[in-house]
């Protein structure tokens, strides 16, 4: 098989790919080089089909980590579970989105925002769960912001403004 038919046939592969969802350009390298491994050409060769395919999907705006990280942390905050922004930072890092965009969509320390999205996430809880008095459901609710990435201030302003209310 030449080369320009493995482009080819790699471009249809990440084509299947990306009809999923949106995808970063760490997300289709790797794919990239889960296909060519199964192929024998130098790792030079490999590197080549990898940028000509890549070039050509950023070519076609299918692949674009600003448009991605803008509307996966969209999706995030519109959710009924929204996450942190620690929590959303370190998603998108995973997902190999450059610091510069995590500055420009993920604000680091915004308690005003984390504020309203632990509180949304409380109150939908909330109504899974048998309060009252008791200790170990209010232990329950802290865990559970705690594991969706919220701060201890932000935890401790819900409990506070919630509990002050009843």
């Amino acid at each position: 098989m030449t080369l320009e038919d493995l482009s080819a046939r790699l471009l249809t592969k990440i084509g299947n790919y990306l009809s999923y969802r949106i995808r970063t350009k760490k997300e289709i390298n790797d794919k990239l080089t889960q296909y060519l491994a199964k192929f024998d050409y130098s790792i030079a060769e490999k590197e080549t089909i990898k940028a000509k395919i890549i070039l050509d999907l950023e070519e076609l705006k299918l692949i674009d980590d600003d448009a991605f990280a803008q509307t996966y942390v969209r999706q995030k905050n519109e959710s009924k579970k929204p996450l942190s922004n620690r929590v959303l930072r370190l998603k998108l890092t995973k997902l190999g989105i450059s610091t510069e965009l995590l500055d420009k969509y993920v604000p680091k320390n915004s308690s005003e925002g984390e504020y309203e999205k632990a509180l949304k996430v409380f109150e939908r809880k909330l109504r899974n769960v048998h309060l009252g008095d008791d200790r170990a459901a209010k232990q329950r609710l802290y865990r559970f912001l705690a594991q969706r990435g919220f701060s201890n201030t932000v935890i401790k302003s819900v409990f506070d403004t919630f509990f002050k209310l009843k």
